[in-house]
């Protein structure tokens, strides 16, 4: 087996990014939900918009990769 040689500095910075992004999706879930329940009807027909949209993509991509072979 082949052992790939990851330096310290290379995780402690792989680390840092990945807290860093996990904070940001925290802080936008908390804003997320502070902003559903003040406006619970916009926020809802935004989902099922937002739902309906990547039905169709993932729908839509299906066919196209069907009729390519």
């Amino acid at each position: 087996m082949k052992e790939s040689k990851i330096s310290f500095s290379d995780l402690e910075e792989k680390s840092e990014n990945g807290l860093a992004i996990t904070a940001m999706l925290m802080v936008v879930a908390v804003l997320g939900l502070i902003l559903w329940c003040l406006f619970p009807k916009f926020f809802f027909i935004l989902t099922v918009v937002l739902c309906l949209i990547f039905f169709f993509r993932y729908l839509f991509s299906k066919i196209y990769q069907r009729k390519l072979r």
